[in-house]
Protein backbone atom coordinates (compact mmCIF):
# COMPACT_ATOMS: atom_id res chain seq x y z
CA UNK A 1 0.00 0.00 0.00
CA UNK A 2 1.75 3.14 -1.42
CA UNK A 3 1.53 6.54 1.29
CA UNK A 4 0.13 9.26 0.47
CA UNK A 5 2.33 12.03 -0.17
CA UNK A 6 1.16 13.98 3.66
CA UNK A 7 1.82 10.78 5.05
CA UNK A 8 4.94 10.73 4.08
CA UNK A 9 5.76 14.22 5.03
CA UNK A 10 4.22 13.13 8.66
CA UNK A 11 6.30 10.40 8.86
CA UNK A 12 9.79 12.33 7.90
CA UNK A 13 8.82 14.79 10.64
CA UNK A 14 8.09 11.97 12.97
CA UNK A 15 11.76 10.49 12.03
CA UNK A 16 13.46 13.76 12.12
CA UNK A 17 12.23 14.11 15.59
CA UNK A 18 12.93 10.94 16.83
CA UNK A 19 17.01 11.56 15.08
CA UNK A 20 16.92 14.65 16.64
CA UNK A 21 16.58 13.27 20.37
CA UNK A 22 18.87 10.29 19.83
CA UNK A 23 16.20 7.75 19.34
CA UNK A 24 18.45 6.34 16.68
CA UNK A 25 16.72 3.10 16.71
CA UNK A 26 12.83 4.27 16.21
CA UNK A 27 14.36 6.63 13.45
CA UNK A 28 16.49 4.26 11.38
CA UNK A 29 12.66 2.33 11.06
CA UNK A 30 11.05 4.96 10.17
CA UNK A 31 13.19 5.91 7.80
CA UNK A 32 13.67 2.44 6.21
CA UNK A 33 10.22 1.82 5.81
CA UNK A 34 9.76 5.51 3.87
CA UNK A 35 12.80 4.06 1.71
CA UNK A 36 10.85 0.88 0.77
CA UNK A 37 7.87 2.90 -0.32
CA UNK A 38 9.58 5.76 -1.69
CA UNK A 39 13.20 4.76 -2.92
CA UNK A 40 14.27 8.27 -4.33
CA UNK A 41 12.41 10.76 -1.83
CA UNK A 42 15.10 12.91 -0.98
CA UNK A 43 14.22 13.61 2.54
CA UNK A 44 13.64 9.67 3.29
CA UNK A 45 17.14 9.24 2.02
CA UNK A 46 18.55 11.92 3.71
CA UNK A 47 16.81 10.91 7.16
CA UNK A 48 18.35 7.87 6.47
CA UNK A 49 21.56 8.70 6.25
CA UNK A 50 21.70 11.09 9.36
CA UNK A 51 20.55 7.87 11.14
CA UNK A 52 23.51 5.72 10.13
CA UNK A 53 25.99 9.05 10.19
CA UNK A 54 25.19 9.16 13.55
CA UNK A 55 25.50 5.05 14.38
CA UNK A 56 28.95 5.64 12.71
CA UNK A 57 27.76 3.45 9.82
CA UNK A 58 28.75 6.29 7.11
CA UNK A 59 29.79 3.72 4.09
CA UNK A 60 26.16 2.87 4.65
CA UNK A 61 25.23 6.67 4.66
CA UNK A 62 27.02 6.99 1.18
CA UNK A 63 25.25 4.27 -0.81
CA UNK A 64 21.97 6.00 0.27
CA UNK A 65 23.19 9.29 -0.82
CA UNK A 66 24.26 8.10 -3.81
CA UNK A 67 21.00 6.19 -4.64
CA UNK A 68 18.83 9.89 -4.86
CA UNK A 69 19.12 12.50 -7.50
CA UNK A 70 22.13 14.67 -6.83
CA UNK A 71 20.19 18.14 -5.68
CA UNK A 72 22.28 20.78 -3.78
CA UNK A 73 20.63 19.14 -0.63
CA UNK A 74 21.72 15.60 -1.09
CA UNK A 75 25.44 16.46 -2.21
CA UNK A 76 25.35 18.83 0.36
CA UNK A 77 24.79 15.57 2.80
CA UNK A 78 26.90 13.45 0.29
CA UNK A 79 29.84 16.25 0.64
CA UNK A 80 29.45 15.79 4.96
CA UNK A 81 29.63 11.94 4.73
CA UNK A 82 32.02 11.57 2.82
CA UNK A 83 34.08 14.27 4.94
CA UNK A 84 32.88 12.07 8.11
CA UNK A 85 34.25 8.99 6.31
CA UNK A 86 37.47 9.93 5.71
CA UNK A 87 37.36 11.20 1.81
CA UNK A 88 38.08 14.65 2.68
CA UNK A 89 39.70 15.69 -0.94
CA UNK A 90 36.33 14.54 -2.47
CA UNK A 91 33.79 15.50 0.20
CA UNK A 92 35.34 19.23 0.12
CA UNK A 93 35.43 19.86 -3.42
CA UNK A 94 31.37 18.70 -3.54
CA UNK A 95 30.86 20.85 -0.65
CA UNK A 96 32.72 23.69 -2.53
CA UNK A 97 30.38 22.86 -5.36
CA UNK A 98 27.23 22.93 -3.53
CA UNK A 99 28.36 25.63 -1.91
CA UNK A 100 29.04 28.17 -5.15
CA UNK A 101 25.86 26.68 -7.31
CA UNK A 102 23.02 26.71 -3.84
CA UNK A 103 24.58 30.82 -3.04
CA UNK A 104 22.48 31.40 0.08
CA UNK A 105 19.87 28.88 -0.05
CA UNK A 106 20.07 26.31 2.94
CA UNK A 107 22.33 23.49 0.91
CA UNK A 108 24.53 26.71 -0.02
CA UNK A 109 24.96 27.80 3.94
CA UNK A 110 25.14 24.45 4.85
CA UNK A 111 27.68 23.62 2.67
CA UNK A 112 29.80 26.65 3.97
CA UNK A 113 29.49 25.42 7.51
CA UNK A 114 30.47 21.81 6.83
CA UNK A 115 33.32 23.60 4.73
CA UNK A 116 34.33 26.27 7.93
CA UNK A 117 33.56 23.32 10.40
CA UNK A 118 36.01 21.13 8.02
CA UNK A 119 38.83 23.53 7.97
CA UNK A 120 38.72 24.27 11.85
CA UNK A 121 39.43 20.40 12.10
CA UNK A 122 42.13 20.32 10.17
CA UNK A 123 43.77 22.98 12.09
CA UNK A 124 43.44 21.32 15.40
Amino acid sequence: MALFPEDVRTLVDIGMIAWSRGHLSEAGKIFEALRLDRPEEEACAIGGALVAMSEHHTTRAIAMLRRIPPTDTARAFLGIALLDHGERQEGAEMLEEVAKSAGESAPGSLARAALDINSFAQRL
